[in-house]
């Protein structure tokens, strides 16, 4: 299934639930996407204008087998908030701890900072299983797991 930056989809998190996520940004087979709070349980008319999409509850990189699949079916289409199309990583650097900057094509840039290399996470791509675990349990519906924690938007996105 094609799909395209801005797009919604749902993803199941319960027999009769889903959450939504949107797609920030397509990179090969990867998908870099918002997840948001708030389950529903039809699809026959989801209210995707009240979705406040400046309001992530995880940010993730994954890949995009499940959308390609239908199994995140594609319900809508949002305009992404600006501020999470840029973000940016810290990456060591040589020998040592020295942290670069990183934007999410692999670029390394500038060094980091110390609060920089205190507040950043590094890049990584979690499975579609984790995303689908993570929002089950953003919703209450399963223990929150440490691993989920790197999931949280950062003050960078």
């Amino acid at each position: 299934m094609k799909y395209q930056q801005g797009d919604i989809v749902a993803i199941p998190i319960a027999e009769t639930s889903v959450a939504f996520a949107q797609i920030l940004m397509k990179m090969r087979r990867n998908i870099f996407i918002a997840v948001f709070f708030g389950a529903v349980s039809s699809l026959e008319s989801p209210d995707l204008e009240s979705l406040n999409v400046d309001d992530p509850r995880l940010v993730v990189e994954t890949m995009d087998l499940r959308v390609r699949d239908g199994s995140w079916r594609i319900v809508g289409r949002r305009t992404p908030a600006e501020r999470l199309l840029n973000p940016i990583f810290k990456v060591p650097v040589g020998i040592g701890e020295e942290f670069h900057i990183q934007d999410i094509y692999g670029t390394v840039g500038r060094p980091a900072s110390p609060q920089e290399v205190k507040r950043l996470r590094m890049q990584k791509s979690y499975s579609p299983a984790v995303v689908e675990k993570a929002a089950r349990a953003l919703h209450g519906l399963e223990p929150w797991l440490a691993i989920f924690d790197e999931l949280r938007p950062g003050v960078d996105l």
